[in-house]
């Protein structure tokens, strides 16, 4: 029972920490930039959106997707900073 509980534990561990380390790269619906950030909790939803609001000027609408990558004139890492080849995956 004891093994069960530290592999269990041990698992629970694992999980919680590999999805801490996951970023994505956010796109908006109402702009054409992609905003990338360290983590995929509402915490960092919420970070992305407000560095675009920051970037364009305006609210940037809903969060349409992510992926683990952008390239091009329109990404943003988690500082506001402008990149060109971001990959957080």
């Amino acid at each position: 029972m004891r093994k069960i509980s530290l592999v269990f534990s041990l698992v629970i561990a694992i999980t919680i920490a590999a999805s801490s380390l996951s970023a994505k790269c956010y796109g908006f619906k109402d702009a054409d930039i992609k905003v990338c950030v360290n983590g995929d909790g509402f915490k960092e939803r919420k970070k992305a959106s407000d560095i675009c609001k920051s970037v364009s000027g305006t609210d940037c609408g809903g969060i349409t997707g992510n992926s683990g990558s952008c390239t091009g004139p329109k990404c943003y890492d988690e500082s506001g900073s402008k990149k060109s080849n971001i990959k957080v995956d």
